[in-house]
């Protein structure tokens, strides 16, 4: 039975073709190619836009340019920052091989844990940032690649499906998707795609411009002028001026005729740098937001409410890249896979992602439900890293209660109890009960501490008799007498 995957013929091998497969000599396009030395440029804007228009051919369509482009700006530091912070946390991920009965086949993950596998991760993402990378598969030994390494992408033609023989041969190409070949090499990206280099060089060209332009201005205004002064028609004079002009530097010192004078001339223009820093911290700034969609990750000045929805921005980006790994695996790379008898037909990869939360978001979930719920040992050892010993059994209560009889507060409060006692107001079993339970005294020595006091229970207070109430009235009416009689 045969199935047909992305051009590549699929089928069920039998254990005598497998155990034949189990050592397999891999046919290398590049030995194919006549290597020759890509030689570096200085980029500029008009050389990159030449490259695009070389590599947007419809005739003759030709890379080599592109890619000398961007071998001179990837080594911009903030750049390569951003491409390598995108590689490892998609290559931190942990990928699985799945079974036709969606199993994880255990034996067929083990295949892929291996560096063949994480370089086909990394060319993936590549793939994103320089538009297309073409996977030569190497030879198969005990049932896996040995190897999986990138063709020189100056070669690689994937506009014509094609690789070039030599630099300046665009018409004899090898065939990537036909041929002797195709079983053995792994094309990953869209053929028309020029990838994130292409919009981030003129960016990083005018950063390097800038940084040039700023060093010049730090040669020329950060340091002050010499200036000497003496005889230029005197021969000797003058060499000695040029000569001590020349060579002062830290301790300076010089011997002069009296004549003869040297200025140290400082410049007053001293905001230029500014101006420079802005434009290269705003370049950065759009870097970030091209490659990761946000600059909440690599901007130190990023506030703390905004870095965690920067942070989840991320890890959407990160999750698309790991999207796409799947998609190029299971499309591609198992097919040939299961050609070479490495794993059976019907398997497919996915990322172990279902845990998406941070070590320090999973903590704080764990911490909050420590006191109501037991949590295992050993799930929090292995999550964490953290080797952890039973503790021994240890009775809240009594520790609560020993450290209570310890202090001063329990001390003061045993001597109320005593002292509630002897004064009726509590009797000598309650208090023997308190004792025992609240401070973990035992019984008898509870006992013992509220001995057989003597109860004095307080004479009753003598009220006085209520007298009979007065009334104000008489007094009011009589006050009242004359003015009600004159109205009246």
């Amino acid at each position: 039975m045969e199935n047909e995957s992305n051009g590549i013929n699929v089928k069920k091998f039998t254990h005598e073709e497998v155990k034949n497969a189990s050592n397999k000599k891999a046919k290398l396009a590049v030995d194919e190619i006549r290597r020759q030395q890509l030689t570096r440029i200085r980029a500029n804007i008009s050389r990159w836009s030449n490259a695009r228009t070389y590599a947007e051919s419809q005739v003759n369509p030709n890379n080599s340019d592109l890619i000398r482009v961007f071998k001179d700006i990837e080594i911009d530091s903030h750049l390569w920052a951003l491409m390598q912070t995108i590689r490892l946390k998609v290559m931190a991920n942990s990928f699985n091989i799945y079974g036709a009965d969606d199993e994880i086949d255990e034996d067929a993950t083990k295949k892929f844990k291996k560096k063949w596998y994480r370089e086909i991760i990394k060319h993936t993402v590549d793939a994103e940032f320089y538009g297309f990378s073409l996977v030569q598969l190497g030879d198969i030994v005990g049932d896996v690649f040995v190897s999986s390494t990138i063709v020189p992408r100056e070669y690689v033609v994937q506009q014509l499906d094609g690789v070039k023989k030599s630099l300046g041969n665009s018409k004899d190409l090898i065939s990537f998707k036909e041929g002797a070949f195709k079983n053995w090499l792994v094309p990953i990206g869209d053929k028309n795609n020029l990838g994130l280099l292409d919009k981030a060089a003129p960016l990083v060209i005018k950063k390097k411009e800038v940084i040039s332009a700023w060093s010049e201005a730090a040669e020329l205004f950060g340091m002050p002028m010499r200036i000497g002064r003496t005889s230029l028609s005197d021969n000797e004079r003058r060499a000695n001026m040029e000569e001590m002009l020349e060579n002062i530097g830290e301790s300076a010192w010089a011997v002069i005729d009296e004549e003869d004078e040297i200025e140290l001339k400082e410049t007053s223009k001293t905001d230029f740098s500014n101006m420079y820093d802005q434009f290269i911290e705003r370049v950065n700034s759009e870097l970030s937001k091209l490659f990761l969609s946000q600059t909440g990750t690599t901007d130190e000045k990023t506030h703390v409410g905004s870095a965690a929805v920067m942070e989840n921005v991320l890890k959407d980006v990160i999750e698309s890249y790991i999207l796409r790994v799947e998609d190029i695996t299971n499309e591609i790379v198992l097919p040939l896979c299961v050609k070479h008898g490495i794993v059976n037909a019907g398997t497919y990869i996915k990322a172990d992602n279902e845990q998406k939360l941070s070590l320090k978001e999973l903590f704080d979930i764990v911490k909050e439900l420590m006191p109501s719920v037991n949590i295992p040992h050993d799930w929090i050892s292995e999550t964490f890293d953290i080797p952890i010993e039973e503790a021994s059994e240890i009775n809240v209560d009594e520790k609560a209660q020993a450290e209570l009889r310890g202090s001063v507060g329990g001390v003061t409060g045993l001597v109320e109890i005593i002292t509630a006692v002897s004064q009726g107001i509590i009797e000598v079993k309650a208090a023997i009960s308190i004792i025992v339970n609240i401070f973990g005294f035992d019984p008898k020595e509870a006992k013992e501490m509220v001995g057989n006091p003597k109860v004095t229970k307080p004479e009753p207070v003598k009220q006085k008799p209520l007298q009979n109430p007065t009334s104000v009235m008489k007094d009011v009416s009589n006050l009242y007498k004359d003015v009600l009689k004159t109205c009246c």
